[in-house]
């Protein structure tokens, strides 16, 4: 892996930084900011879809999990069967 010349590396943070600067004031400056003022509380919910999600995905997790123990159990088993019918 080649090094990065020191001069390229500094333009690069340069720009950068003006881009994130850019960013920033425009959205302080934009539509994105009406109704909002430095006593504005934010407040976080969480819609009654996404908790359905959130229990979809542990159901679906658990029954992988009870699958992936039924394979187990039935090779071992597969296994044991076959080796005992060698032994005979």
């Amino acid at each position: 892996m080649q090094a990065v010349p020191a001069n390229i590396s500094v333009k690069m943070a340069w720009a950068m930084r003006e881009s994130a600067k850019r960013v920033c004031y425009q959205t302080a400056w934009s539509n994105a900011m009406n109704g909002i003022s430095s006593s504005t509380q934010i407040v976080s919910i969480t819609p009654w879809w996404q908790s359905a999600l959130y229990t979809a995905d542990a159901v679906f997790l658990a029954l992988f999990a009870v699958g992936l123990v039924w394979t187990g159990v039935a090779l071992y088993q597969e296994r044991n069967t076959r080796s005992k019918s060698k032994s005979i």
